[in-house]
């Protein structure tokens, strides 16, 4: 099968109503994961986690990127990437070690602003 018929063929699909459903889907699913991971950051990190794992499974369909970096530690303080990395990726951030003393918002938000 030639390019140009694959491209002939895909144009319709997703100009169709399944495959704006399918899009949708695709970009809800990306909105939730990113919305979960971001907040995991967020809620681990006030609360005393020192480091965060890449995880989730490997399957044959797994993108380069997703392969080399699931079961990847962070530690606090360093840059996480955003996950999802793609529609469809099924890699998520899990709390790998707490240890540090949880966070109080008000001496934290007193601190920053101490600092302008």
């Amino acid at each position: 099968m030639s390019f140009e018929s694959l491209f002939d063929a895909a144009v319709p699909f997703w100009n169709s109503e399944e495959g704006l459903l399918e899009r949708i889907g695709l970009l809800a699913d990306q909105v939730q994961f990113g919305t979960y991971n971001g907040a995991l950051k967020i809620i681990a990190t006030s609360n005393g986690a020192t480091d965060l794992r890449i995880s989730g499974d490997i399957t044959r369909n797994t993108c380069e990127w997703c392969a080399l970096h699931v079961g990847q530690v962070y530690h606090r303080g360093q840059f996480t990437p955003e996950l999802p990395k793609h529609p469809k990726c099924p890699h998520y951030y899990e709390i790998e070690r707490t240890g540090a003393e949880p966070v109080d918002p008000d001496s934290a938000f007193a601190a920053f602003w101490g600092l302008l």
